[in-house]
């Protein structure tokens, strides 16, 4: 595996720019591990929770009030049968991004195409955690309560993950798959019902996904978080906010995965 030198610069996936083949450009000729940039600014489907659950059963998507919920109250057994059959036959490409969802990353793939390969180049894919915390059902329950509902939008994104970094190795040497978890702020507090066996196992399945696309697994914590639980999972780099939050890591021993990097 290439070596990943200290110091060297990427981004957080979300802008609020319009226009993905400029700013994926600049994002290519400034940085040394590009990322594909989430745009949703420019269409409200872009947003870091919406654009990732376009496979998932029982999914609503309400263009008039801009808005993505699950509709539990009919029979899910089929839209949950077929959602399964695409995960048991390994059928990774069922679970891609929508190219009117993700214009960035079509943009940025197309881009680096032209150039020479990269050594390495980054992707994200929303956690489970906080996407099932944020998008909700029709009564505005948090989709992660659902014991059905979780378990689909953790396979779901295991295997987004899986495919895009089979789309990075087009451009990238290496990949590395972040797993954006801006929610696990409030873990632990009394607005989560989730144990921390539950936290670390769904992280550890998609963790575990880009690990078998044999890319490096990252996971993106904004504010800050019992990172224990982070450290605990099979994560290979740790993201966070280091000038507001380095004292409170400096508490955990490093993960015997390996998350140690800053």
């Amino acid at each position: 595996m290439i070596s990943l030198l200290p110091f060297t610069t990427s981004v957080v996936g979300s802008f609020p720019h319009t226009d993905p083949e400029a700013l994926v450009q600049r994002l290519i000729r400034m940085l040394d591990v590009p990322d594909w940039p989430q745009l949703p600014r420019r269409y409200w489907r872009e947003s870091m929770y919406v654009q990732y659950g376009a496979h998932l059963p029982g999914a609503v998507f309400d263009e008039a009030r801009q808005k993505m919920y699950f509709d539990t109250t009919g029979d899910l057994s089929g839209a949950m049968e077929a959602f399964y059959e695409r995960y048991l036959a390994d059928d990774v490409d069922a679970f891609a991004l929508r190219s009117e969802d993700a214009a960035g990353f079509y943009a940025m793939l197309d881009t680096l195409k032209r150039g020479p390969k990269r050594a390495w180049v980054k992707g994200q894919v929303t956690g489970p955690i906080s996407f099932g915390l944020t998008v909700t059902d029709q009564a505005l329950r948090s989709s992660l309560y659902d014991e059905m509902l979780a378990d689909a939008i953790v396979k779901n994104m295991a295997m987004n993950a899986r495919w895009q970094v089979r789309q990075l190795k087009q451009v990238g040497s290496q990949v590395i798959l972040f797993v954006d978890e801006p929610y696990m702020a409030s873990f632990g507090s009394a607005f989560i019902s989730l144990s921390r066996e539950q936290a670390v196992s769904m992280l550890d399945e998609v963790f575990a996904a880009i690990h078998a696309e044999e890319a490096l697994a990252g996971v993106h914590c904004c504010a800050n978080t019992d990172w224990s639980v982070l450290l605990e999972t099979q994560v290979d780099i740790l993201n966070l906010d280091a000038y507001g939050y380095l004292e409170n890591r400096s508490r955990y021993y490093s993960s015997p995965y390996g998350a140690d990097h800053l």
